[in-house]
């Protein structure tokens, strides 16, 4: 039996590069432009519509495929053994491709995945662990399969790009990172939305390391290249800011509760001055209370996660950081025009001559905190 592993092996090894490109252009094609829904197989299975580039690449993919399982027939294998070929298809298996199934059904191939997959994530408890590039390859496949993965995984890829070790391709390491951040954002809103790319994707917004707006977070592709390549913080740092500021919008910004806190008072009296007052943002953006609420929190669990990663860091340094930062939220000093305002009183001439810019902010007038503090 040991030849015919080894033929099976030289086969996956023949085929996969082959496989791979197409593979990962179907994969990457991951819901519809029209409607946002699912494919079955070329087909949206909301709205009907055919994606042709998705097309030409099943029929692509199908011609390597019956090349390869007219050799392996041939073969007497009840099984295959774990194997980076068949990973990549199960990784676009939820397309309901009929000859891709059809071939991993024949090996009951999810049944090995699974089995496979189980004692890695046992592996990943320690996460100092160097896993085999077949190891590292399943969980790639895991990354494409399902949309929440076990929070070990993002943890041992973001830890091995820091210290520049081993490590997932680059496009999967879009996808850890996309998961990453929703999975923080969770505690906020069951639909997060997170955004990877150029500098393209913020619109008519300035272009910055990341945006955030309610449950959706853009991130600029630098900062994680920056990350995957060079092992480079920053980005992680920016995540969490960004993450603080949907926990913002979530609770101050829209939110319906009671405002008790100066903090959040403070926070949707500079966001109304920053929509309606002009230059208010340009000269304010470093004093804001909610951007100096978000670098505290940020930093904070920025520290948090590197510790949890057993990555090595200053911890007083970033303890000066953090009360710096903690008194600088607290504070009323805001500037117009170059010159020093206290925030409240500013605020509460400014609606007198601009009562209309209230309209947006009515907790402020029912909790009688437009004159107030």
């Amino acid at each position: 039996m040991n030849e015919y592993r080894k033929y099976f092996d030289d086969i996956i090894e023949k085929f996969y590069e082959e496989t791979w490109f197409v593979g990962q252009k179907i994969r990457k094609i991951s819901s519809c432009p029209c409607c946002g829904g699912t494919y079955i197989e070329d087909r949206c299975k909301y709205c009907r519509m055919v994606n042709s580039e998705l097309t030409e690449s099943i029929n692509k993919l199908e011609t390597i495929i019956y090349r390869v399982t007219s050799i392996l027939k041939n073969l007497p294998l009840e099984s295959v053994p774990i194997n980076k070929l068949f990973n990549l298809l199960y990784s676009i298996s939820d397309k309901k491709i009929s000859y891709i199934n059809e071939l991993l059904d024949m090996y009951n191939y999810e049944f090995i995945y699974n089995q496979f997959l189980s004692q890695i994530i046992i592996k990943l408890r320690n996460l100092e662990v160097k896993l085999t590039a077949l190891e590292i390859n399943t969980l790639e496949t895991l990354i494409y399969c399902e949309e929440e993965v076990p929070e070990l995984l993002y943890d041992y890829f973001i830890r091995n790009a820091l210290l520049g070790k081993e490590n997932i391709s680059y496009d999967a390491f879009i996808e850890v990172m996309k998961r990453f951040t929703k999975s923080l954002m969770r505690e906020y809103y069951t639909n997060p939305i997170c955004i990877i790319g150029d500098k393209e994707i913020f619109g008519n917004d300035r272009p910055v390391l990341a945006i955030s707006f309610e449950n959706i977070i853009k991130i600029l592709e630098d900062g994680i290249k920056d990350l995957y390549f060079g092992g480079v913080s920053d980005v992680l740092f920016t995540i969490f800011h960004e993450v603080s500021h949907t926990s913002q919008w979530k609770n101050v910004f829209n939110g319906n509760e009671f405002l008790d806190s100066d903090l959040g008072i403070r926070e949707l009296k500079d966001n109304l001055l920053v929509n309606f007052c002009d230059n208010y943002l340009e000269e304010n953006y470093i004093y804001l209370s909610y951007e100096q609420e978000a670098n505290y929190e940020g930093l904070k669990k920025y520290v948090q996660y590197l510790n949890k990663l057993n990555i090595g860091i200053n911890g007083g340094k970033y303890q000066e950081l953090l009360e710096e930062l903690s008194a600088n939220m607290n504070s009323d000093i805001r500037y117009i025009n170059g010159r020093k305002v206290d925030l409240n009183e500013f605020f509460a001439d400014f609606v007198k001559f601009y009562p209309e810019s209230l309209k947006g902010y009515t907790r402020l007038l029912e909790n009688d905190l437009v004159f107030s503090n």
